[in-house]
């Protein structure tokens, strides 16, 4: 039986440090690719650095790893958006910051799993709905098929079309 394991990244922890590493950058340049900007490596270790220092700051926020037998396979980076974003989204909304699966182990349900996860915490955290903005390449098909919908809304922060699925 297959060993299923979401594990909360940990400033002080070698090992999921890594692991972050480990998928933040492919992660990060897959994402920069698709939307043909500008890849500076410095940029992105500062990035997460950044978001490994202040993971856990709040019991609502969640930056995580998941691992399949052993193998890590995805992180994603999630909280409740206590702000929301003004005359947009309200306060209180699940907001997945960031989502990804190696792409070796993609259509095997391993995304659909790690989502199912991510929305129960946000749920438990006190979520009723969900937003996203996906990668215009690879990530609208995946969240359409997971039942996020087009807002026809656009984040002001990085211009990109705002998901949003009810829960």
């Amino acid at each position: 039986m297959a060993n299923i394991e979401f594990l909360q990244i940990n400033k002080e922890s070698f090992q999921t440090i890594e692991s972050a590493k480990m998928l933040w950058i492919p992660y990060v340049l897959e994402t920069k690719k698709n939307k043909n900007e500008e890849i500076v490596l410095d940029q992105i270790n500062d990035n997460l650095v950044r978001r490994i220092n202040i993971q856990g700051l709040r019991d609502s926020m969640h930056f995580e790893l998941f691992y399949f037998n052993s193998e890590c396979i995805g992180i994603a980076n999630f909280a409740i958006d206590l702000g929301g974003i003004r005359g947009i989204i309200e306060p209180g909304y699940g907001f997945i910051m960031e989502f990804y699966i190696v792409p070796e182990k993609r259509k095997h349900g391993f995304g659909r799993m790690f989502f199912s996860h991510i929305e129960s915490v946000l749920k438990a955290d006190g979520a009723n709905a969900l937003y996203l903005t996906p990668d215009l390449v690879t990530g609208i098909p995946f969240w359409k098929a997971l039942g996020f919908e087009n807002s026809k809304k656009i984040d002001p922060d990085n211009h990109m079309p705002i998901f949003i699925k009810k829960i």
